[in-house]
C-alpha cells in the first residue's frame, strides 16, 4: 500500500509541475490536494502540509472535512493554514504558470 501511495503522489506531483509549467491551471488544485492526501495517508505531516500550503485555489471546505487530514487538524501548522484560508475567503487564488 505504501509503495502505491508513493507512486500516485509521484505521478500527481509530475502532473502538477507539468500543468503549472504549461499554464494549465484547471487540474492544479486537484493535483496539489491529491499529493497532500497521499502524504497524509502515509502520515507524512511535513510533506502533506507543504503541499497544502501551495496556493492552488481548492476550497477550504476540503481542509475542514477530508477525513484523511484528521490527524493533521490538531497540528498548529494546520491550524494556521486553515485560518489563512478562512481569512482569504476560503479560496486562495489559483497561481499562474511557473516563471
Amino acid at each position: 500500500m505504501r509503495a502505491a501511495l508513493l507512486k500516485q503522489a509521484e505521478l500527481d506531483e509530475a502532473g502538477y509541475d507539468r500543468n503549472r509549467r504549461e499554464g494549465k491551471t484547471t487540474n492544479v488544485p486537484y493535483l496539489a490536494f491529491s499529493v497532500a492526501i497521499q502524504h497524509a495517508l502515509l502520515r507524512d505531516a511535513d510533506t502533506a502540509l507543504a503541499w497544502l500550503e501551495r496556493p492552488t485555489g481548492y476550497d477550504v471546505e476540503n481542509l475542514m472535512t477530508a477525513p484523511e487530514l484528521d490527524f493533521l487538524r490538531p497540528d498548529p501548522r494546520f491550524q494556521r493554514l486553515l485560518r489563512r484560508y478562512l481569512q482569504s475567503g476560503g479560496t486562495p487564488p489559483v497561481p499562474g504558470p511557473k516563471p
